[in-house]
């Protein structure tokens, strides 16, 4: 199966621009709006980023190993993924954090091919019974033709891409399954009708690892019996990994599984199930040997980082020094890049990443640093240590300036 999926920015593809006509959606800068915080509209949409293909750019999009092995184009689309779809789309035009007026500008044009248009833009992964949504975005084959993914108009009369989607709903309810049940026994002259138990056993739709290295999360077709699980219900294969069940509010279909050591970055891994303590429904289903062989590949995960490094601390080091401490590890290449930081017009001698972590870095100026000076350090383009470089583009703490003290 392939990794990336590229589109070359050479006819039929055009970048699609920002409202101000000066930028585009792919810029580095951008990808913060996207796949950073709650929204969670970057579950829709895959990696991007821009890239030379035999001499010409194009669009590179970045899949996980389960989007390789289950990608196909999209024929249909489930209701609950379509509201999905909508609620993120809600939560990243009004989003918590407060936005600058440019950036607010920036989420309501933000648009997406038409599927219409561009049917080759909307593809599925995952389960048949739960598929998941994958828009290729940021391109657009006839510029201007793209669509906000939702109406902002309140008459609702301007097309969005959700009002297309929603012509391809393909609805899988109880009350449809009720409604062709009664048809049948009445087609076969039945005079009554009874309700079946459940017997089927709950399957695994998809096991993944996002920002957290601590926590692995495996999502179920059904309810799960949240006691029946415990520390011998799940195992990471050759490992010595231990496991335990949390259960989650927000969801009864997921098990949230926290680890007492972080995963490793660019590692496979395998979900397996114990030999006791199976996961089991609310009618008392287990998870059997079928279950097991039909979910081998949605087990086989690998912890993706996806979020850009923060700044947690900075700390003045007289007399012409600053340690400025992140979250995570960052790469050295990144570090040791001139334009990296930035601080007040001051300049900037050397950059010092801490060997054994890589989690702190010293900064050395020429001039030394004022007592009581308060003064604003930017940070452009930072990258983390991690499989896909995530970048952290912002000026830290913007609203308030940085005070240093120095002794």
């Amino acid at each position: 199966m392939k990794a990336n999926i590229i589109r070359k920015l050479d006819k039929p593809y055009f970048l699609l621009r920002t409202h101000d006509r000066i930028g585009h959606f792919l810029q580095p800068q951008m990808e913060r709006m996207f796949f950073l915080g709650e929204h969670g509209l970057g579950r829709f949409l895959p990696s991007a980023k821009i890239v030379e293909v035999d001499g010409v750019k194009a669009v590179k999009y970045t899949l996980t190993k389960a989007q390789q092995k289950t990608l196909r184009p999209m024929k249909s689309i489930t209701h609950p993924e379509l509201c999905a779809l909508r609620k993120a789309v809600s939560s990243f035009l009004s989003p918590q954090e407060k936005l600058t007026k440019y950036e607010t500008e920036l989420r309501k044009s933000f648009r997406l091919p038409d599927p219409e248009l561009e049917p080759e833009s909307y593809l599925l992964w995952g389960s048949k019974r739960n598929p998941k949504l994958l828009i290729l975005w940021g391109v657009e084959c006839t510029p201007g033709t793209s669509l906000p993914i939702i109406s902002t108009n309140e008459n609702g009369r301007v097309e969005s891409i959700c009002s297309k989607l929603a012509r391809k709903v393909v609805r899988r309810t109880k009350e449809w399954v009720g409604t062709a049940a009664i048809c049948s026994m009445i087609f076969l002259g039945a005079g009554s009708f009874f309700l079946m138990k459940d017997t089927s056993a709950p399957e695994v739709l998809s096991v993944s690892s996002t920002n957290n290295p601590k926590i692995v999360t495996v999502i179920f077709d059904e309810e799960i019996n949240f006691s029946s699980l415990g520390p011998e219900s799940f195992k990471l294969r050759n490992t010595a990994h231990v496991l335990t069940p949390k259960f989650d509010g927000s969801n009864p279909n997921k098990v949230i599984l926290e680890l007492e050591e972080p995963l490793n970055d660019r590692k496979d891994y395998f979900l397996d199930f114990g030999l006791t303590q199976k996961p089991m429904d609310l009618a008392g289903n287990e998870v059997g040997d079928n279950q097991k062989i039909k979910s081998e590949r949605q087990r086989e995960f690998r912890f993706e980082d996806l979020e850009a490094p923060k700044i947690v601390e900075v700390e003045p080091l007289p007399p012409n020094s600053l340690i400025v401490r992140f979250n995570e590890a960052v790469s050295l290449r990144s570090v040791l890049r001139p334009s990296t930081f930035w601080l007040s017009e001051f300049t900037l001698l050397d950059a010092v990443l801490e060997e054994n972590l890589q989690q702190s870095v010293t900064l050395i100026f020429e001039e030394p640093l004022v007592n009581n000076g308060s003064y604003l350090l930017e940070v452009k383009g930072l990258e983390d240590d991690s499989e896909y470089r995530n970048q952290l583009h912002e000026i830290w703490n913007s609203d308030i300036s940085i005070l240093l003290v120095p002794t």
